[in-house]
């Protein structure tokens, strides 16, 4: 992310102060994952206000390029083992994820043909608890799970599994 802001001509110092803030609304606690996800949302849609010095006016920093999509950097990776909050529980990996500038913001769990779409959503909804690894979906926009017989389903953060939605391709022959 830092590189990335570089890279747009944002300032060291703004930069900073802009991932502090950013950092705050992600691990802030005292709220639910819902609420500090819808948050997260905020400061990915309309940016960071952000201000090196108390007196000095706001700027906002955007974390994603909204304008020009193509100037963002985007990366898929593969099993990525994130640790349980819980040192109980077992750490989680999701299949995929989907990172826009170094932030996670989408999930996918991938399921062989002969296993249900279902049981990758109720992974995905396993996986928001507490114990396990919350604090992760705290940047997460849209969860997929699917398999190829199935089709992809997709909701987001806390989506019960009866509201996941079916990707409808139009079919022009």
């Amino acid at each position: 992310m830092r590189a990335w802001l570089l890279k747009q001509g944002k300032d060291e110092a703004l930069i900073t102060r802009a991932l502090f803030l950013f950092d705050k609304t992600v691990g802030d606690t005292s709220k639910s994952i819902y609420d500090r996800n819808m948050a997260v949302y905020g400061q990915l849609r309309y940016g960071v206000d952000a201000r090196l010095e108390a007196g000095e006016n706001t700027q906002t920093v955007f974390l994603i390029d909204w304008k020009n999509p193509e100037n963002n950097h985007f990366a898929i990776a593969e099993e990525v083992t994130v640790l349980a909050t819980n040192a109980k529980a077992y750490d989680k990996r999701p299949d995929i994820v989907l990172y826009v500038n170094g932030i996670a913001l989408g999930v996918l769990e991938l399921k062989r043909s002969t296993e249900s779409v279902a049981k990758g959503i109720r992974q995905n909804l396993d996986n928001q608890k507490k114990e396990f690894i919350e604090p992760f979906f705290s940047t997460v926009q849209f969860l997929f799970a699917g398999n190829d017989t199935e089709g992809l389903r997709y909701g987001s953060i806390k989506t019960k599994e009866k509201y996941y939605l079916s990707r409808k391709e139009k079919r022009f022959f």
